[in-house]
Formats: structure tokens, C-alpha cells, sequence
């Protein structure tokens, strides 16, 4: 098994959200220029300031209410899975898939979509578990299948090699390709400590961060 196991880490990549760098300058120029930043909780000079400046001047991702982005708060299953519907630029109607997905809910329209497309599969016995913080890896694939979806290359990252890290054996084997594409492309990479932690939840800034930078290398 360990052996089965070290074959698989040797085809993995890595997934540190913090190491992304994205500014709205390096990205194409508009709506955040002119961007009314209505958030008492994102300070301009902050690492997430233009990342989030820059998906919510393009209606990619808001707030929670209040004035507030809570940068630092989990982001769920299904905000996630909203903010890529968004991003896709399909405005269908969708329903339908999950047990614990009830009809009329905020999330239901973009849940449904992303199991129909193929970019999410659930956490098995029929749920997708919407309000469950989205962990590092579980973005990493949503963002693969979702890159696939859209008829992006997603075969760089064949020789990215994370057995220097000292958690390389938590990563799940189904994250194994979304990983290795992601740091290949330069979507993510490790954080310098040693640490991986794919299966950490992933904060708002974070997502907002990755997004971004994913909407940027992307479009290149």
C-alpha cells in the first residue's frame, strides 16, 4: 500500500491557497477601477483587497450582509459552487441531484448545475453537504473539473513532485490530477512551512484570491 501510495504522490502537485498572487493591475483593466468598495471588513492595502475588489465588481462573489465580506470566514460547498456558476456565464435553471440540497435554496440552482456538468460528484450517499466548508483540495478539484467543463488545457503539471512536504500523504487520492494541474499551471503552490494542508477549509479571502488568479492564468 505504501508503496501503491508513493507511485501516486510522485503525479501530485501543491495546494497553499496563500501563496497565490494575484493584483487587479496584473489582470485586464476595468470594473474594479471604478469599484465602491462597500465592505467595512476589507481594508484597501490588504493581501485580499484587489482579489476581492476585482470578483465583486464583476458579480462573482459578494458579501454576507451587513457591509460585510468576512474575509476571514469559511467558504461553503455551495458558495463555492455559485461563484464558478457565475463565472461559467450560464444563467439556466437548474435542480435537482442531492438529498440535502431542498428545493428553493440559495444554493440549489448552482449545486445542480455543477453536478450536471460534471464538476462536482457529492461526498457519496446522495449529498453534496452545501453549507460544509470547501477544503483546499475539494477547490482544487471543482476548479479541474470546472477548467475541463470550460475546454481549457488542463494537462500541464505531469512532473510536479510534493514528496518534500511534510503532509504529502494527507492529500485524498481523488485529488491527486486536480492538484498536480493546479500547481502546474501556477494556479497554487506551497506556503514555505513544509505543509501542504489539503484539507484544511479554505477562508473567503483565500477563494477570493485563488478565483482570481485561476480567471487571470486562465485567460492568457
Amino acid at each position: 500500500m505504501k508503496e501503491k501510495k508513493l507511485l501516486s504522490l510522485l503525479l501530485c502537485a501543491v495546494l497553499v491557497l496563500s501563496g497565490i498572487s494575484f493584483t487587479a493591475a496584473a489582470a485586464e483593466s476595468g470594473a474594479e477601477n471604478s469599484w465602491v468598495n462597500p465592505y467595512s471588513d476589507v481594508a484597501e492595502g490588504s493581501w485580499y483587497y484587489d482579489s476581492v475588489s476585482y470578483l465583486s465588481s464583476r458579480g462573482l462573489m459578494n458579501g454576507v450582509g451587513g457591509g460585510r465580506f468576512v474575509p476571514g470566514g469559511s467558504m461553503t460547498r455551495g458558495m463555492a459552487v455559485t461563484v464558478l456558476k457565475r463565472l461559467s456565464g450560464d444563467d439556466g435553471s437548474y435542480t435537482g441531484g442531492f438529498a440535502d440540497v431542498p428545493a428553493g435554496a440559495w444554493y440549489e440552482n448552482a449545486v445542480s448545475w455543477a453536478s450536471a456538468k460534471g464538476i462536482v460528484n457529492g461526498i457519496g450517499g446522495g449529498k453534496f453537504a452545501p453549507e460544509n466548508p470547501v477544503t483546499r483540495e475539494q477547490l482544487a478539484i471543482m476548479l479541474w473539473n470546472y477548467a475541463k467543463y470550460m475546454g481549457y488545457d488542463v494537462s500541464v503539471g505531469e512532473d510536479t513532485n510534493i514528496l518534500s512536504y511534510d503532509d504529502a500523504f494527507d492529500i485524498s487520492d481523488c485529488a491527486y490530477p486536480a492538484l498536480q494541474w493546479a500547481c502546474g499551471a501556477g494556479i497554487m503552490e506551497g506556503d514555505g512551512y513544509g505543509n501542504l494542508n489539503p484539507g484544511d477549509p479554505a477562508s473567503r479571502a483565500e477563494v477570493s484570491q485563488l478565483i482570481a488568479g485561476f480567471i487571470q492564468i486562465m485567460a492568457k
